[in-house]
């Protein structure tokens, strides 16, 4: 059996030949294979293949040229020979090595150039030793430590720069900090909160909140283009005469969890106009056309009452403010797969 790729070359792309090797006994008792199982191959399957079949074999290639050689190696080598592969250039051998040596030691990568070996070690390490890194520059580094974290330390979080990480924080947090959270300015913390506040402090916590934000369509008419206050969907259209929106139904949308999801594909059910309030476009410009495909991008409210999907349009190019049904998906709900977080490999 070999490998999908029929071609045997090293790291540095030279035709591997058996002859000068000095696995060749290894060879001869199928304990490597050309193709399917070499040190030497540039492939990192066949590298970790070889070692699986020859543990006692990587003490001596921790120092080898090739990074996945050396990052597959760390695997299997002797902690005693780890310690120096923390400092390696590559982030792939840093964190292999990381993760099989004490905590003591890996600490210092806490502060690692590379997001990835920061994202791992968030993943190793106990409430006490995560603490410095509740402010890393990397939201997506905050966002593992707010799943981590014990719940009596996510105060310190609730003020965090990205959503997503105040979500995690909004469903974890203790219930006597939820209060502090009723204002986010992301309607689906808020939603969060609302979801874990008894009725009697929701309602009390809700009407100050209305008084507070009363202004909020006011702005909207005035032509920002803009959700407030809950600016979600950045310089977007209000929907086809938003601007003359009233409470046209007694249904509060936001009493329950958006229809649509961040990232979910979704097709406008007409074709949608500028009404005026989307900013550099003609009044009466098509900004989406029926049918047109795009992105749901951001999930803000209007009028306590309604959600507003920000949506980028594929075609047109548009980021438009929609109303649910204005909208419809392009997968049902239950045929779609979850999107992994921006920014991370699938």
């Amino acid at each position: 059996m070999t490998d999908d790729i029929d071609e045997a070359c090293d790291w540095q792309g030279a035709e591997i030949d058996c002859g000068p090797c000095i696995h060749q006994g290894l060879r001869a008792v199928e304990l490597c294979r050309l193709k399917h199982a070499c040190v030497h191959d540039r492939y990192a399957r066949r590298i970790d293949r070889f070692f699986n079949w020859n543990p006692g074999l990587a003490n001596a290639y921790v120092a080898h040229p090739h990074f996945e050689v050396r990052a597959i190696a760390a695997k299997h080598a002797s902690i005693f020979l780890l310690p120096p592969l923390l400092d390696d250039p590559e982030e792939t051998v840093r964190w292999n090595a990381a993760r099989r040596l004490p905590k003591r030691l890996v600490l210092r990568l806490r502060n690692d150039v590379h997001r990835e070996v920061r994202i791992r070690i968030a993943s190793l390490l106990d409430d006490g030793e995560l603490m410095p890194m509740l402010s890393d520059p990397d939201y997506y580094v905050r966002l593992v430590i707010a799943r981590r974290i014990a719940p009596s330390l996510l105060p310190r979080m609730i003020g965090d720069e990205e959503s997503e990480v105040r979500r995690v924080v909004a469903r974890r947090i203790p219930r006597e900090w939820l209060s502090s959270m009723v204002e986010d300015a992301d309607a689906v913390v808020r939603l969060e909160i609302a979801q874990r506040l008894p009725p009697d402090r929701l309602a009390r916590d809700s009407g100050r909140r209305h008084r507070r934000t009363d202004a909020g369509p006011r702005r909207l008419r005035a032509g920002h283009g803009a959700l407030t206050p809950d600016r979600q969907a950045g310089t977007i259209r209000g929907e086809s005469a938003m601007s003359n929106i009233v409470r046209d139904s007694d249904v509060v949308e936001i009493s329950a969890p958006p229809v649509f999801s961040y990232g979910e594909k979704v097709k406008a059910k007409r074709t949608i106009r500028n009404d005026g309030t989307y900013a550099g476009k003609e009044i009466g410009e098509v900004l989406a056309k029926k049918g047109e495909e795009g992105y749901v991008v951001s999930i803000g409210t209007f009028l306590q009452q309604f959600y507003i999907y920000g949506v980028e349009f594929l075609e047109s190019g548009n980021r438009v403010g929609m109303k649910r049904k204005e909208l419809d998906p392009v997968v049902a709900c239950d045929e779609m797969s979850d999107l992994p977080l921006p920014g991370v490999p699938a």
